[in-house]
């Protein structure tokens, strides 16, 4: 509940005498026809010569149809154009059941929701934006806390956003997935094949509409570049920070073929654009929400048809820049590593370049990117400690490590690039998911398999993760896959990091200076990192 997102359904419209139907087509997507051949020479048995969609296995797979008829939208009027109006009043104005909020405030409150009251909720905006629908309801639930249950139904206000988007008539071209390159995935079983199977599981990866302007060119502008929009939430201090977070992805695109590829533009304000909708699935939005929850996340809508990224909302709790604030210390700023880090809490300027870098790491995810673990451990401690090559590459081959840090440094080494940066593995790992391969789909095929065989030959470029079910056997057992801890020598890593931590700790009255809560929270970080680096050493 967290993400925000209470849930994301693939439907249909369908007009049945007076009402129209959304029907919720979530598990038909995961059945689909292939490139079934038709004989050569005659008419394929049961099928229309004049409508394609009527082969075999189309047929025998639109049996197998029937989801839920999840809304009924009473239509009031149809339009000489054919074009209908309908009444959403009466559905949106209350709890959706297959998209209900009750799950939400379970989750969230921890108090469980009954009806809700028609009194004291109702329809808010809506507004139709391109190819998006989008609809605010205010709805009040009466709801039960079990911690209390004599107080009986109390009343628990939330606003719900429901956001319709047409999906493109032509679907983008699908990439498959490989295992040696970490990208979230949309999956679906393929029957009468290609190939020649009567069935296949097949995915593709998650990423972006990226096409090039000039695809005859080795580096042009997108067509439409990826765009992301600061909400009117975030305080002006952190903008900055939270834009260079987006656009250190350039140079990853940039050798992927592309140019300005992403570019960061600020939410319209309320006078130029009073109905702009931040839970609009079309517009790729960073929101900023002050609760008490440590975290930032980077939720995505996709096309489950091709993989295709609709929109992705990157949300920011800012109770994240002082625990980030806390374990940087923790490491650097007590322990001498980073005497600009001595006192608690830091100072602007570096806490917005730990949240750039936290930021980007979100960002690698709604790009389609998924955790890459190996890329904590890929780098010799000789290495982490040099200065020349740590500030250069950082702790990490890979921005989308849980390696956070490069705990190795110690003080005198001369390291100031203590966080991760964009790495070797990101920019293979873009042009895997974005750059243009071959001249047609089998040249295409050839030169992505080739290239995905470099993630295997070079070191920089191994991907390992526990995420997942085939991850979670395949590396649950391999001591290169960390988090929070980085360094290829995991004794040597760990004892260095630790030494870190205990100098750190005998700084800690003179960083807090006296301030009792900033001391006991603090020292519940530095405990929590000591128990973090020590784990390491047994997985080994």
């Amino acid at each position: 509940a967290r993400d925000l997102k209470i849930s994301e359904k693939l439907a249909r419209f369908e007009r049945v005498g007076n009402s129209v139907f959304v029907r919720d087509m979530g598990t038909a997507i995961n059945r689909r026809a292939g490139m079934e051949q038709e004989p050569a020479g005659s008419d394929v048995p049961g099928a229309s010569p004049r409508e394609p969609k009527r082969r075999p296995i189309e047929y025998a797979l639109s049996n197998t149809e029937t989801g839920a008829l999840a809304v009924n939208l009473p239509i009031v009027a149809t339009q000489a154009d054919g074009s209908l109006l309908l009444d959403i009043t009466p559905t949106f104005s209350t709890d959706v059941a297959a998209a209900t909020a009750r799950t939400f405030i379970a989750d969230f409150l921890k108090v469980v929701p009954a009806a809700v009251d028609p009194t004291k909720s109702f329809l808010g905006k809506v507004r139709a934006h391109g190819d998006a629908l989008n609809i605010r309801s205010h709805l009040t639930f009466l709801a039960t806390n079990p911690a209390a249950p004599a107080a009986g139904p109390q009343p628990v206000s939330m606003v719900v956003g429901h956001s319709f988007v047409f999906l493109p008539e032509q679907p983008m071209a699908g990439r498959p997935t490989d295992p040696r390159v970490g990208y979230f995935s949309v999956g679906f079983s393929e029957f009468e094949t290609a190939s020649g199977t009567a069935q296949e599981k097949r995915e593709y990866i998650v990423r972006f509409r990226l096409e090039k302007k000039d695809p005859k060119a080795a580096v042009s502008d997108p067509v439409k570049p990826i765009t992301f929009h600061i909400g009117r939430g975030v305080p002006e201090r952190w903008r900055p920070y939270l834009r260079a977070g987006v656009l250190q992805w350039l140079p990853a695109f940039e050798a992927a073929g592309f140019s300005n590829a992403i570019r960061v533009l600020d939410a319209p304000a309320p006078e130029q654009d009073p109905d702009w909708f931040e839970e609009d699935v079309t517009i790729n939005v960073i929101r900023w929400l002050p609760q008490e929850f440590v975290n930032a996340m980077g939720p995505h809508v996709v096309d489950p048809r091709s993989g295709e990224q609709i929109g992705a909302h990157i949300h920011v709790w800012p109770t994240v820049m002082g625990y980030f604030g806390q374990y940087y210390w923790a490491l650097f700023g007590g322990s001498g590593v980073d005497p600009a880090a001595a006192k608690l809490p830091l100072s602007d300027e570096r806490a917005g370049a730990l949240l750039s870098y936290i930021f980007a790491h979100e960002v690698g995810h709604t790009l389609g990117l998924a955790h890459n673990q190996v890329a904590s451990t890929a780098y010799p401690v000789a290495q982490m400690r040099n200065r020349e090559f740590a500030n250069r590459f950082g702790p990490n081959t890979s921005i989308m490590a849980y390696g956070r840090f490069n705990q190795a440094a110690q003080p005198g080494d001369g390291v100031s690039q203590l966080w991760s940066v964009i790495g070797p593995y990101d920019i293979a790992a873009i042009r895997y998911g974005y750059g243009v391969f071959g001249t047609d789909a089998a040249s295409g095929a050839r030169e992505l398999a080739r290239f995905a065989d470099s993630f295997q030959r070079d070191a920089r470029l191994f991907f390992g993760s526990e995420e997942g079910p085939v991850n979670a056997i395949r590396f649950r057992r391999d001591p290169r896959v960390q988090t929070e801890n980085t360094g290829a020598e995991r004794v040597e890593a760990t004892r260095l990091g630790v030494a870190n931590l205990q100098r750190s700790l005998r700084a800690l009255d003179k960083a807090t200076a006296g301030d009792a809560k900033l001391y006991a929270s603090t020292y519940d970080v530095v405990l929590g990192r000591h128990v973090a680096l020590l784990k390491s050493v047994p997985r080994l």
